[in-house]
Formats: C-alpha cells, structure tokens, sequence
C-alpha cells in the first residue's frame, strides 16, 4: 500500500466519528451543553450583582434597587413558569416521564410509560456506546499514528516488490544462486514486516467501522423509540431536554 493510500486510511479513521450521527433524539449532548451554558449565565449575573452591591447610595436608593431586583426576579420566575407550561403543552403524553421508577420499570411496552420506559433505556444504551466508540476511535488513531511512524522508517511495499520482481523467478530445476537466495529472503522478510503493519491499520480502521454500526444501530433504535413516544412528532430540543430531566437523563 502506497504512502497516500495509508494517508487516506488514517484519514478515514479519524473522520469515522462524523460519519454517524451524533445525536440521540437530537440532543444525546445537550444536557451538558445546557449545563455549561447555564453556569456562564450564572457567572455574569453574579458579576452583575458584584457591580450592584459595589455601587454606593442613600438608603432609598438601595430600597428602590432592591423593589426593581424583585420585580425583575418575580418576572423570571414567571417566565420560566411560562416556559415550562409551553414544554408540558408540546411533550403532551410524553409528561408521563415523571412517573416513578418503579412505574417505568414495570409497564406493559405498549403504553404510554412503557414506550417512554423504552426511549430511556435505549438513549442510556446509545450514551453507552458513544462512550466506547470515542474511546475507541482515540486509541485506534494513536496505534495508526504509531504505525505511521514506523511505516515512515521502511520502504514501501511497492518499491520492495519491484526489487523482487527484478530478481526474476525463482529457479525450478536447480538451485538458486546462494547470493541471490539471500537478498530473495531478505526482501520477503522486509516485505512481509511493512504488509504486516499495513495490514495492522486496516484491522484497527474495520474495528472501529464495526463499533461505530454498532453506534449508529442504537442510535437509530432510540430515535424510533422516541418517535413511537412521542404519537410520530418531532420535538424541538427545548422538549427533549426536558424530557430527558423528567426522565433522569
């Protein structure tokens, strides 16, 4: 295998994870995202708050900040009460998420607890084996990179073929010349080292393409799940992140 062709299999071993998708019901990430999105508005209200109790003035001035901070943090609250509602209208069915454990363990698969039951097992098995695969894909492209070092040091496979060919058949009625036996041998030992390692990228690039129709399965299945869940409708992710907090996701 050439040096470009070696290339174009690291390359596609490193590509693999964007070749499947990477969400779950379109936000197998999200919580984390929302998380950390959340904690940056945290962080700028404190530091609007910092700057609100630096600021010097009379009493009444304080009275009538501290009335607009309510005002404003009652408007909050019922903002978000209003969002919620909006969510609770849009899961419809899908609010049956809040049930119990126990609820969702035990109901028959073809309720409405029991297909949101089946959405959360199949979205826990999809995280799963996200998990393995982008562990996977890190270890296999460091073994490539590896390999790739080494290949660097040889000769490639096609230069080491020519010098065989260019020794020409080995003799059928009497035995080769010793010399020439010798760099025969020696040039099979050296082919069969590089096909050797080059076959070595190809097995570790199918284990990862195994893995990720693996990922790519689950994924599907938790994306039918939740379809089947949802009575056929595509949720917005506000929905779904709410979902996935009813459900412990």
């Amino acid at each position: 295998m050439s040096r470009s062709l070696k290339s174009l299999v690291l390359a596609a071993s490193v590509s693999g994870l964007a070749v499947a998708p990477l969400a779950i019901g379109g936000v197998v990430l999200m919580p984390d995202a929302v998380a950390a999105q959340g904690a940056s508005g945290n962080s700028g209200d404190r530091g609007a708050s910092g700057g609100d109790r630096g600021r010097s003035g009379d009493a009444p001035g304080r009275s009538a900040d501290r009335g607009a901070s309510a005002s404003a943090n009652a408007g909050g609250a019922s903002s978000n009460a209003g969002s919620r509602g909006a969510l609770a209208s849009e899961l419809r069915g899908l609010n049956a998420a809040n049930a119990n454990p126990q609820a969702l363990a035990n109901a028959a698969p073809d309720s409405q607890v029991g297909r949101i039951a089946t959405y959360r097992e199949a979205t826990l098995a999809a995280r799963e084996i996200n998990d393995a695969y982008e562990a996977l894909e890190a270890e296999v492209n460091d073994d490539i990179l590896a390999i790739e070092d080494q290949l660097d040091e040889l000769r490639s496979s096609e230069e080491i073929e020519a010098d065989l060919l260019a020794l020409g058949p080995v003799p059928e009625t009497e035995p080769e010349d010793p010399a020439t036996a010798d760099e025969r041998a020696a040039l099979q030992a050296e082919l069969d080292e590089v096909l050797g390692l080059e076959q070595s990228i190809i097995k570790l690039d199918n284990d990862l393409a195994e893995l990720g129709r693996e990922r790519l399965a689950r994924i599907e299945s938790a994306d039918a799940a939740l379809l089947a869940a949802s009575g056929g409708r595509e949720l917005s992710p506000e929905a779904i992140e709410e979902l996935h907090r009813l459900l412990g996701l």
